[in-house]
């Protein structure tokens, strides 16, 4: 049996929105491996976990969605999505949480020369204060 023009139109919205959701999930995993970059063994694995997810969603989606078979529309309205929001909103969003990420970095790097230098002034007098008192016993 074959989708009628009313399927086959839902399933390509379907597919766009399952697209878009997966770019946010992707840039999710971006946002993470921007804050504390990983090593490349955990690149890997998240990349392959994340491919899973996105088979996985896929098969759920084609069964439940396109009688189970692959349909071309169906992949297009994905790609396109994901697509549009990487290289769109996806671009400036990554270039704004790298610069909110650079800001903090910033400000934490000045609040932690704060404290060092705090901490090294103390103990400079503490030292100072040391050597008087040492001074003054050897008399």
């Amino acid at each position: 049996m074959e989708l009628t023009t009313q399927q086959q139109t839902m399933a390509f919205f379907w597919a766009f929105l399952l697209g878009a959701a997966l770019e946010i999930v992707y840039f999710a995993m971006i946002i993470l491996r921007t804050a504390s970059p990983p090593g490349k063994i955990a690149v890997f694995v998240g990349d392959t976990l994340y491919m899973l997810f996105v088979a996985l969603l896929n098969f759920l989606f084609a069964v439940s969605q396109t009688e189970g078979k692959i349909r071309l529309y169906v992949i297009f309205a994905e790609c396109l999505s994901f697509g549009l929001l990487y290289f769109t909103v996806g671009r400036w969003l990554k270039q704004l949480f790298a610069s909110l990420v650079s800001a903090a970095m910033g400000a934490i790097h000045r609040f932690n020369a704060g404290i060092y230098g705090f901490w090294t002034g103390f103990a400079a007098k503490l030292r100072r204060f040391g050597t008087k008192n040492n001074k003054n016993e050897k008399k």
